[in-house]
């Protein structure tokens, strides 16, 4: 097997996780100074066609609850970052078990990571529910300003 076709492989093929010589060394590129690489939960929830889930929890050795939008704004400075990681970090679906297993994605085994997948669905379900039923609390708005405003002409 070569370093290029095993670059193709995900979590789920029969040939991940066989070791594969690296002739050339670590690729420094995607890895900190801790040899780990360390992607973003946001990222992973709410990355659309760019970011394939799957291929996250392949590349990644773990996801944390900070994306590069938290890391900018000072932590004793009280400012709310703009991004949702606090959300994604203190929501009810959020177990134990899924931040044990975010944090260390080597480890785990083709359930843990099904059982990934299907907490990302469920997270991105209810995120799309609460924006629905904000939209339409707005539009219900919009629309009593509308009437009261017709009523005066």
């Amino acid at each position: 097997q070569s370093g290029e076709k095993a670059k193709g492989i995900n979590i789920f093929h029969k040939e991940f996780g066989k070791k594969v010589r690296s002739r050339n060394g670590y690729d420094l590129t995607n890895l900190d100074a801790s040899m780990r690489n360390i992607g973003s939960v946001a990222d992973f929830l709410e990355g659309g066609s760019t970011n394939d889930p799957i291929q996250m929890l392949s590349d990644c050795t773990g996801l944390a609850f900070f994306c590069h939008v938290c890391n900018d704004v000072p932590r004793n400075s009280g400012e709310v970052p703009s991004c949702n990681c606090s959300m994604y970090l203190n929501h009810r679906l959020t177990s134990s078990e899924v931040k044990a297993c975010l944090s260390d994605l080597k480890v785990l085994n083709k359930a843990d990571f099904k059982g990934l997948l299907m907490w990302r669905d469920k997270m991105r379900a209810e995120r799309k529910a609460a924006l629905k039923s904000q939209e339409d609390s707005d539009d219900d708005d919009d629309e009593s300003d509308g009437g009261e405003n017709a009523g005066e002409l």
